[in-house]
């Protein structure tokens, strides 16, 4: 347990401490002209990080359209429809999970016996 809170600590420790002191930063000096520019940009970073991220995950999902369906439509409700990701996740997850395995009891996994 000891550890696995030492791991914990050693992973968000810095980038946590790191975006409360941008939140400080901006709400600061947020007002000026070089300070808006410079989060601009941390902004522009920031989503070109995220799309690298989500194209990185999705490559091995191009073949399968069922599964770019579920992306598609998990897209739509949170960025078209406006809902939450809880809430989209709740209704859109147990569809590729049925569909992958219609009529079989979900098993749990031997770690979890």
């Amino acid at each position: 347990m000891a550890g696995s809170a030492a791991a914990f600590l050693g992973l968000m420790a810095a980038p946590m401490t790191i975006v409360l002191a941008l939140g400080v930063i901006y709400a600061r000096y947020g007002g000026l002209p070089v300070v808006h520019a410079a989060f601009d940009g941390l902004e522009a970073a920031a989503t070109a990080l995220v799309l690298a991220t989500a194209l990185k995950i999705a490559a091995p999902l191009r073949a399968r359209l069922p599964d770019i369906a579920v992306a598609v439509v998990t897209f739509a409700g949170i960025a078209v429809v406006r809902r939450p990701l809880p809430l989209v996740l709740v209704v859109v997850a147990p569809v590729p999970l049925f569909a992958t395995h219609p009529g079989a009891a979900p098993r749990r996994p031997a770690w979890f016996r």
